[in-house]
């Protein structure tokens, strides 16, 4: 049993003790390198011999095709043509229509300028309870205006109920006569249905509307155009027209305007 356990500790020691013998390297021995054979080359992938396409990349203002352009470029062109027009149209010199009258032509220059396209510029003052001399007496708005333009005057209710309607027909005369160089139209006087028909106020309206004819039949530059008389084109309290009524003669307005200037044309040429 001694003998075993003395063998087991020299066994151990003999492994401790070749722990710690040095291990020699021959510093002084050349190391030996190994010859690498020369070999070809590889092409990497990176390297092309011929012309190299890059990949397209595509983001969301793809653009369109050159049909597409053509019809983009052509609407863009047509555009800019149709401003120039118009704007050419506004810069343009425009036909004047200028509507002076009572309570009667309330409406009507919006009406007119409804039924006439952007190259008439209308203007309107209505004054309600007005006689003709204060409905013509702005001469400032008709001072400019040529044979291209057009005044329509609406009134003598006020002057033929207060029996002036001689002093309305001088008014209108000497009007018509200081505008000798641009073109007039007068309306009529209307029918009082809110009266007798047999009244003396009705009477002087046929006698007015008679002489408004005689005295301005002499000039060249003037239309009359006449106001209907029937009941039914008026309102309850039969004074003024109805609004259908009304509209039945801004057109009538509108056709007389285009048949001066029409005809303006025509002698001019």
């Amino acid at each position: 049993m001694k003998d075993a356990i003395l063998d087991e500790i020299n066994l151990i020691s003999a492994k401790i003790d070749s722990l710690h013998v040095p291990t020699t390297t021959n510093l002084d021995k050349e190391p030996l390198w190994t010859d690498v054979v020369k070999r070809k080359k590889k092409n990497s992938p990176t390297q092309h011999r011929g012309p190299y396409n890059a990949p397209t990349i595509n983001n969301r203002y793809n653009l369109l095709p050159r049909s597409e352009k053509c019809k983009v470029s052509e609407t863009t062109l047509l555009n800019v043509v149709q401003q120039i027009r118009v704007t050419k149209s506004f810069n343009k010199k425009r036909n004047k229509i200028i509507i002076l009258g009572d309570s009667h032509a309330r409406g009507c220059a919006s009406e007119v300028q409804h039924n006439l396209d952007n190259t008439f510029e209308i203007h309107g003052t209505v004054k309600p309870g007005a006689n003709l001399e204060g409905i013509v007496s702005p001469t400032d708005a008709t001072a400019d205006l040529t044979k291209k333009d057009v005044v329509v005057i609406w009134g003598g209710t006020r002057d033929i109920g207060r029996n002036e309607s001689e002093k309305a027909l001088k008014q209108v005369r000497n009007f018509v006569q200081n505008l000798n160089q641009t073109n007039v139209i007068v309306m009529s006087a209307p029918y009082r249905h809110d009266l007798d028909s047999d009244s003396c106020v009705n009477r002087e309206v046929t006698m007015y509307n008679r002489k408004l004819k005689k005295q301005l039949k002499v000039f060249d530059n003037t239309q009359i155009i006449e106001v209907d008389p029937q009941r039914d084109l008026y309102t309850r309290h039969g004074l003024h027209m109805n609004q259908n009524r009304k509209e039945h003669m801004v057109k009538k307005i509108v056709l007389t305007v285009k048949s001066m200037l029409h005809k303006k044309k025509l002698i001019q040429l």
